[in-house]
């Protein structure tokens, strides 16, 4: 009699046991001799697609054929041949049903995205747009005010504001006035990732101001990979003039609010093309029922962490692309 095992879904995976118990008696298996799948459709042989040999295992009286692949609304015929101990053979045979069940599933997403995958800066520069004014393109800001300093021997006295320059193309100055007599000026520039913790960054140190070289500007375009940068600086001897300012290339637009709308329009479009969450984002995910095969199939893909369940049939997800 040819067994019907319980209807799958196209392309799951999963094991098919044929157990010969009864048949071997008090014999065991000796070999496996064939596994082969035929497309009730079309009478076809389908072994080589549907099945997959190198996972395929058996004990003394059960042989487990694995089942990779198959087509919705086709049914299998799967046979298993094996020789016992006693050189006596047997054969079992069993009809695999192939068919899709979608399941009603919902959502809700709880956290966008952090970020885009281009930032307003990388397609304006793409799209080549300005905004025609060159005092518009750029931006000023004091770091360290200019003043005569007095004197300290340490880089936290004169402790200048931080600037974020983050997708901008940014130069420091350093505006030296008149240094008292034998007065010097050691300025450099420190990064940041969070405006707090401040490291020196390399080749970033300016000249130093004495009064052989006071009352002139030094520049230097940061190339770093921070989020901010300030300037700091010492004064030894005497008290000096200076101060300092960082000016970032900010090209701005009337439309920039609809071209960061578009970016995510855009992002949006290919999550829903490729059902695939591009960037880290949480979603509340429910099923209406539990399913009816042995896999529950998430959205978006790229699953970093179920972060807790909120109920018997909802699960809140963190998907990602990498």
């Amino acid at each position: 009699m040819t067994t019907t095992f319980s209807s799958k879904q196209p392309f799951e995976e999963y094991a098919i046991s044929f157990d010969f118990a009864a048949s071997l008696g008090t014999a065991i298996i000796s070999s496996v001799d064939a596994v082969t799948a035929v497309d009730q459709a079309d009478s076809s042989d389908v072994s080589t697609t549907v099945l997959d040999s190198t996972k395929q295992s058996n004990t003394n009286t059960v042989v487990y054929a694995w089942v990779q692949a198959g087509t919705s609304a086709h049914n299998y015929l799967i046979t298993c041949q094996i020789t016992a101990d006693d050189a006596s053979q047997y054969e079992l045979e069993a009809i695999q049903p192939v068919l899709e069940t979608p399941i009603s599933t919902g959502g809700r997403l709880i956290t966008g995205p952090a970020i885009e995958p281009v930032t307003l800066a990388e397609l304006k520069l793409h799209l080549r747009i300005d905004s025609g004014s060159f005092a518009d393109n750029v931006t000023e800001t004091q770091s360290i005010i200019p003043a005569s300093k007095a004197i300290a021997d340490n880089y936290t006295t004169h402790a200048g504001t931080g600037v974020d320059v983050l997708g901008y193309e940014a130069i420091v100055i350093l505006n030296s006035g008149t240094n008292e007599a034998t007065g010097t000026v050691d300025c450099k520039i420190q990064e940041s990732d969070n405006n707090s913790t401040w490291t020196d960054w390399n080749d970033g140190a300016f000249t130093q101001v004495t009064t052989a070289n006071d009352n002139a500007i030094q520049e230097m375009a940061y190339t770093g990979t921070k989020q901010y940068v300030r300037t700091v600086a010492k004064v030894l001897l005497a008290a000096c003039v200076f101060g300092t300012t960082i000016i970032t290339r900010t090209v701005t637009s009337v439309e920039d609010d609809l071209l960061t709308e578009l970016i995510e329009t855009a992002r949006m479009e290919v999550e829903n093309d490729t059902r695939r969450g591009l960037l880290t984002q949480t979603w509340d995910h429910y099923l209406d029922v539990f399913p009816g095969c042995n896999y529950i199939k998430l959205p978006l893909g790229n699953l970093q962490s179920i972060v807790h369940e909120i109920s018997g049939l909802g699960w809140r997800l963190d998907n990602h692309d990498t």
